[in-house]
């Protein structure tokens, strides 16, 4: 590839100085598209227009949930890498698919989704090889890959959205491959993999396998055609390089996702299930710790905060606080109770290695409420400025929620001494 080095690293360098409106920008036209089918770009320059204020109201909240990735990411990042030494350590897991899943069948998609674009893959010699990266291309590859996590990261829960994204930045050179069709269909699986993992606090484990698979072979696909497409000259380096990266983080991701669902119960499983709760901010750790989440009773904090919230939104809109409530209410998810399910395991170490399927299964039931209540009170508060700082509150106490499970997920690491 010659100097493919340096093109990565101009594209990085463009990121690190733009990445964040631009990505919000791409994001907020892809995220139109997608609700209007049959707009076209026009439409969409219409309406940012039309509507100045939410255009720019919308993207300032994009951008803001980008940093907040950002800024938790490094913390998020470091936990997962203890987690897995302790998975190691403690329970003879480890990234090797034939301890983490009981079967060859349930583990073939987890293999191929991470080996699509693997290191050795993308470094390989050989005629068959578009790439033939070296080792200052991979380490300049490696920045590309992490940026591309950052913005999967943010979409956690959309990930066909990420991929839509990626594509509408690079549409003038895709469009009329063939490349581009097999990336309209992985972006259909990945549409179908979001979909089937919003269904449930713990989805089924077949589908989701089936699921996976459809994924890996999407991907697979779509990188043998980029290959193809590097091979007959294409010189559009986001193209060769960005949408590369994207492609080969989003195969992570699932296969980190259906591994902490529907293999066996871990400590890594634990913090992707966390951290994959959507359009989270920053503050929830330190949150957690205010509402003493972590005390015996770790409903009674949260419960608390929403009767304050409560009486705070009916001094500002009674009928809208009447219709919180109510919905609140109604989608309970058993939220309080697997707090205490999850509590009572966080006790000594014993119950922390015998009862990890439990605590898994409380830890699923806690993010699905959460990423449920999160988008009631979106729902609900709408954007309207006179919602805007008690709707933050809100978002602060759901985050807690989830803070306070890495909160205890820390703390267990710490236990147990591993990879510290």
């Amino acid at each position: 590839m010659g100097e493919a080095h340096v093109e990565m690293g101009m594209i990085h360098a463009g990121f690190k100085a733009n990445g964040r409106a631009d990505s919000a920008k791409a994001e907020l036209k892809t995220r139109f598209l997608e609700a209007n089918p049959r707009a076209e770009a026009s439409d969409y320059h219409d309406w940012m227009v039309d509507n100045p204020d939410m255009y720019k109201s919308s993207l300032e909240l994009h951008m803001s949930r980008f940093d907040d990735v950002l800024q938790r990411g490094e913390d998020e990042e470091k936990l997962s890498r203890v987690a897995a030494k302790t998975d190691r350590a403690e329970l003879d897991l480890s990234g090797d698919s034939r301890k983490l899943f009981a079967d060859r069948s349930e583990r073939i998609a987890y293999d191929n989704l991470n080996e699509c674009f693997s290191n050795d893959v993308l470094s390989a010699p050989g005629p068959d090889n578009f790439w033939k990266f070296e080792t200052r291309d991979m380490v300049a590859f490696g920045d590309l890959l992490a940026d591309a996590r950052a913005g999967i990261q943010r979409n956690a829960a959309e990930l066909h959205i990420e991929l839509a994204t990626a594509m509408s930045t690079n549409e003038q050179a895709l469009r009329g491959t063939e490349l581009f069709d097999a990336l309209e269909e992985l972006k259909r699986e990945l549409h179908t993999w979001d979909s089937l993992l919003a269904t449930a606090a713990s989805p089924d484990k077949i589908k989701m396998r089936e699921q996976a698979k459809k994924c890996a072979d999407a991907l697979e696909y779509s990188r043998k055609l980029h290959g193809q497409l590097l091979a007959k000259g294409e010189t559009n380096p986001f193209v060769k390089y960005q949408l590369l990266a994207t492609m080969a983080a989003l195969g992570e991701k699932v296969a980190s996702q259906y591994a902490a669902r529907a293999g066996k119960a871990s400590f890594s499983g634990l913090c992707e299930i966390v951290r994959d709760v959507p359009n989270r901010g920053s503050k929830g750790k330190e949150k957690a710790k205010k509402l003493k989440l972590g005390a015996d009773d770790p409903g009674k904090g949260f419960a608390h905060e929403l009767s304050e919230l409560q009486t705070d939104l009916a001094k500002i809109d009674k009928t809208t606080a009447d219709e919180m409530k109510t919905k609140l209410t109604k989608a309970s998810y058993g939220v309080l109770e697997a707090l205490k399910t999850w509590h009572d395991n966080y006790r000594d170490l014993k119950k922390l290695k015998t009862n990890l399927e439990a605590l898994r299964v409380a830890a699923a039931k806690i993010a699905f409420g959460v990423k449920q209540y999160k988008a009631i009170a979106d729902s609900v508060l709408g954007n309207e400025n006179k919602f805007k700082a008690i709707g933050d509150r809100y978002q602060e106490t759901f985050d807690a929620v989830t803070g306070q499970l890495q909160n205890d997920i820390e703390k267990g690491l710490d236990m147990f001494g591993s990879g510290r």
